[in-house]
């Protein structure tokens, strides 16, 4: 393999014995073409430094002297050492106390193919010291070797450290081997949000799949509107969509709408409407009695309507004498029931004013649930006909 291509005269495009004023013009053309202003993109941030790099030695007449004796002559011993570990490790130890020169990826990727574990550990450390750079080339290499499965991870962490490019379509085949952690598919996730890769639902939920501890704070910058996708998953009745964005809403404490939460309440089923309100409790959203009464109205949810008097409790919120009536008209002693010691246990949090029920709703509770009172607290039985106070 020729190290030319990856000299800081071929960098540059210009020949070994281009003159101080021809080096200067081919960076100023380059630099303009690469430069992180202009291209945004992480190869061409990549290219920069290397551009950058080059012309701080070319442009030197002593470090040009130096990388001319010194930095190809050690990148081919190099090269043709991979299979001596003791010259691998002593060859490093020049490049990176000289610092003349970058090591190449291409050296990195032989090594992989030929040289053992360490020399290979030692090369990789020596190109992000020498300012190389590392991209995916060297990850898909890796991944062809399962004996080299255990230097993904350093490989990865190079990656990062040297700002490399890498793929989805990489990632996809990462994932296919044993043992990835939720740590290296969250640091892969980082790079890749950090070039600006988009990384589709689709495949976050096949890491929602592969892992239950995976750390969705990590891609949170690839939902500009959280509540806006949920809200589309429960319109197609998506229930893996939904579970991911369970976790990802409530890792992040994004409060919850109560209308996303009341369409999950008009569903035939109440698996997905489970999900919704369980976000709702766990970021302290506030649930009112419309989302009871429509529980109410659906049979496929009533299983639900004790679990949101239990939100409506836990958040505050509104629960009138509405939702009385008509837990009166549904017959259930439970709900009433739940319902009056809510209205008991605001009115005792109350400093002016008691929660009361009118008299002829009183009068429906006892007759169409039991004889016995379904309440202790003396200023509802003997509540007068005035209307409830609303908190």
């Amino acid at each position: 393999m020729s190290l030319n291509r990856s000299s800081f005269y071929a960098i540059l495009n210009v020949a070994s014995n281009a003159t101080t004023e021809e080096i200067k013009k081919a960076y100023k053309k380059l630099a303009l073409q690469f430069h992180p202003d202009k291209n945004h993109s992480i190869s061409a941030a990549n290219k920069f430094k290397q551009i950058q790099e080059a012309y701080e030695t070319l442009s030197d007449p002593e470090k040009r002297k130096k990388y001319d004796e010194d930095g190809p002559k050690l990148l081919s011993l190099l090269m043709g050492a991979l299979k001596k570990q003791n010259e691998v490790i002593g060859l490093c130890q020049l490049l990176v106390e000289n610092k003349v020169i970058s090591i190449p990826e291409e050296i990195l990727i032989s090594a992989l193919e030929e040289a053992s574990m360490k020399s290979i550990e030692v090369i990789l450390h020596a190109v992000i010291q020498t300012g190389g750079s590392i991209n995916e080339a060297a990850l898909i290499v890796a991944l062809g070797d399962p004996q080299k499965h255990g230097l993904l991870k350093p490989i990865l962490a190079g990656i990062e450290e040297t700002k490399g490019f890498v793929t989805l379509k990489t990632f996809e085949r990462v994932l296919k081997v044993k043992n990835i952690d939720v740590k290296f598919s969250e640091k892969f996730c980082s790079i890749l949000i950090k070039q600006e890769t988009i990384i589709p639902v689709e495949f976050l939920l096949r890491l929602n799949r592969k892992y239950n501890d995976f750390n969705f704070a990590v891609v949170q910058s690839q939902f500009s509107d959280p509540l806006s996708d949920l809200n589309v998953a429960i319109k197609q009745e998506d229930y893996e969509k939904v579970a991911f964005f369970y976790k990802f809403l409530v890792i992040k404490k994004i409060s919850l709408p109560e209308t996303i939460l009341i369409r999950a309440l008009q569903l035939p089923d109440q698996a997905i409407s489970n999900l919704v309100l369980r976000i709702a409790s766990n970021t302290g959203s506030a649930v009112t009695e419309i989302s009871f009464l429509t529980a109410l109205a659906n049979l496929s949810q009533q299983s639900l309507v004790l679990q949101i008097l239990n939100a409506i409790e836990l958040t505050n919120g509104k629960l009138t004498h509405n939702a009385l009536e008509a837990a009166i008209k549904k017959g259930n002693r439970e709900y009433i029931v739940k319902i009056l010691s809510i209205f008991e246990a605001r009115k005792m949090k109350q400093i002016n004013g008691l929660w009361a029920i009118p008299i002829n709703q009183r009068l429906k509770v006892y007759s169409s649930s039991s004889s016995l009172p379904l309440t202790t607290n003396p200023n509802i039985i003997a509540a007068k006909a005035t209307p409830i106070k609303m908190m």
